[in-house]
């Protein structure tokens, strides 16, 4: 393609895979090799060329490296997280009865000084109350636990697998923090995420997701199609028996369904009109997850 740069006016362009895949299909070939795929490339380019998207200066770039990177981070997070708890429930099972709604930080910070529920119990409550957040009476529940724990692990290499986690977890912790900061001053000159934010439930990195997505508003003719590019849109299937089946088509893309998930968790808690929408959905029948959806819609 270099070659031929300077001699042709050559572009890049963007296709929809599953839109060649069904397209080459239709020709019913049963072999799959380098040149059978161009030309069913070539074949779909031709055959749709308002489908096509040819390749333009993309004034969203850094942003969507550094929101990447945040979410690279944020996955390697939960992985510790997970490896962690499997480790905690050998070592100090009692203290996860605090990490229901996540893993607060003065559960980390008690896990870094005292990673096993023998060495938990063996705490003075004066010096496990000097972490944040952990009162006088928070401290002899957590040793008073300790001490009737049921736990199995409780050598040193479990402690110091512990220990080396939480200090990972924390530190990762912070960079995400800082990294989200950097992701908020490249953000207020954007106005369509400075209009996502300002609906409850939606925070700074959910925006900038959902934006790098949609990357401009002006691209869909409809709401339908915006939907549609998210694959929230309803599909509706009716069998020859006349049994209708209705469901989310989940044919567009993972990562912005998954955005507006975490999104709709968060708005049916603190979102008074997305909380309206989906009690009254959960009050006519319907299912929670099919609640869920209609929100994400």
């Amino acid at each position: 393609m270099t070659r031929w740069q300077a001699q042709l006016p050559l572009q890049v362009a963007r296709l929809n895979p599953l839109g060649v895949s069904a397209n080459s299909k239709a020709d019913l070939s049963r072999n799959i090799t380098d040149a059978l795929s161009a030309k069913n490339v070539a074949e779909y380019m031709i055959a749709h060329p308002k489908k096509v998207c040819f390749f333009s200066e993309d004034p969203l770039y850094g942003l969507k490296r550094q929101w990447k990177f945040v979410r690279m981070l944020t996955k390697l997070s939960t992985q510790l997280f997970n490896q962690l708890e499997s480790l905690v429930y050998t070592a100090n099972p009692e203290i996860l009865s605090y990490c229901r709604d996540g893993v607060p930080h003065w559960v980390l910070k008690v896990l870094e000084k005292y990673p096993t529920a023998k060495k938990l119990g063996r705490a003075w409550d004066k010096a496990l109350a000097k972490i944040p957040y952990v009162s006088k009476d928070r401290a002899k529940e957590l040793i008073s636990r300790a001490k009737k724990s049921i736990a199995s692990a409780q050598d040193q290499v479990m402690e110091n697998l512990i220990v080396a986690m939480v200090k990972q977890i924390i530190h990762l912790k912070k960079i995400i923090r800082d990294q989200n900061k950097v992701l908020e001053k490249q953000c207020p000159a954007l106005a369509d995420i400075k209009l996502l934010r300002s609906f409850k439930g939606i925070s700074t990195f959910s925006a900038v997701g959902l934006m790098l997505e949609i990357q401009s508003v002006a691209r869909f003719s409809t709401v339908k199609k915006l939907s549609a590019h998210f694959g929230l849109h309803p599909a509706i299937k009716i069998s020859g028996d006349g049994i209708k089946k209705v469901s989310m088509s989940k044919r567009g893309r993972k990562e912005p369904r998954h955005i507006l998930y975490m999104v709709t968790l968060s708005a049916i808690q603190w979102n008074d009109l997305i909380k309206e929408i989906y009690k009254e959905r959960l009050d006519k029948g319907m299912a929670k997850m099919a609640a869920i959806g209609y929100c994400m819609h």
